[in-house]
């Protein structure tokens, strides 16, 4: 299945039609996506946000997830090619790994932290090149190019900093200086050495290959690490792997909140993926009352709802 097929099942539209003589083509890349039943809302309206912007319609997609009823779920049946159950054995490669600099509120039992689950996909798919973007993700722009990174191992973008926005004290910047670093960070190249945010990630071979998911796990497993990214940036600065994706291809909502409404005119055009970083605050969770970029989600939500009872949302 790929987004024109999901599009062809809910609205029909012609436009989104296969082109004649494409689909023998579609074997190099893919989408892939790891997800629990509370995310399969986010993933939905990222779906269709993908489908309104015209982009990567034609990748065959692939989701894991720990919860077998997914496999189930009518959406789910029409949108990916292969669904894999992340089985008890599956997680047990996780074993070992510390849980003492995970935050309390996102440790699990079973595993550190479920984002672990991600590095699953390093693994062989039959395909060139993977194309992460977490459910919590909103297209908001064309991201055909992403198909064109091919010269590094691994594509993401540099994490936004708190120090945009405040001081080592913790004091809020000027408004103006906050639209300075932050717009900075949108356009400027990311330093080297730069932290890393694996919510968007172009993957390429080798890194499509279970060898590099046991190097990760054992990294992992030498030393205490706070999140799944950290331990993705440190192993790939041994390899010297690593290239980047624009801030715009992964731009964190709320730096878009801490704009001024001139410099939030400029940069909102120009995201491609908007992403809503952070344990709580998912637009799904409630439905806000005046809130630009939660807005944005939920104008895609309720044209998904329209569209079709595949993204019917029980929980809303």
């Amino acid at each position: 299945m790929t987004l024109r097929h999901l599009a062809q099942q809910s609205r029909r539209d012609a436009s989104l039609r296969m082109p004649t003589g494409l689909r023998h083509h579609m074997t190099a890349n893919a989408l892939v996506f790891v997800l629990d039943g509370s995310f399969l809302v986010g993933l939905k309206v990222l779906a269709h946000s993908m489908i309104q912007h015209r982009t990567l319609l034609d990748l065959p997609v692939i989701v894991l997830s720990n919860d077998s009823t997914l496999a189930d779920d009518p959406f789910v049946k029409e949108f990916a090619d292969r669904f894999v159950h992340v089985t008890p054995s599956a997680v047990s490669r996780f074993d070992g790994i510390s849980h003492e600099l995970v935050r309390e509120s996102l440790r699990l039992d079973w595993i550190p932290k479920y984002t672990f689950l991600k590095w699953l996909i390093f693994d062989d798919w039959g395909v060139d090149q993977l194309i992460w973007i977490d459910a919590d993700v909103l297209c908001t722009g064309n991201v055909d190019h992403l198909t064109e990174l091919r010269h590094h191992e691994l594509y993401a973008a540099e994490v936004f900093q708190p120090t945009m926005h405040t001081t080592q004290e913790g004091e809020v910047l000027p408004a103006e200086q906050c639209d300075e670093n932050i717009l900075r960070h949108a356009n400027g190249d990311a330093p080297l050495g730069a932290s890393l945010n694996s919510g968007v990630m172009v993957i390429n071979k080798p890194l499509l290959d279970r060898q590099f998911q046991a190097e990760l796990i054992r990294a992992a497993k030498e030393e205490p690490f706070e999140n799944e990214q950290q331990v993705v940036r440190a192993v790939l600065e041994r390899r010297g792997a690593r290239g980047w994706l624009s801030p715009f291809d992964n731009f964190h909502h709320s730096y878009v909140m801490r704009l001024s409404d001139a410099a939030r005119d400029l940069v909102l055009p120009r995201i491609r993926l908007l992403h809503f970083i952070g344990p709580k605050g998912k637009p799904w969770q409630r439905r806000p009352q005046v809130h630009a970029t939660k807005e944005l989600w939920w104008a895609a939500h309720d044209d998904a709802i329209r569209s079709s009872d595949l993204y019917d949302d029980p929980s809303t």
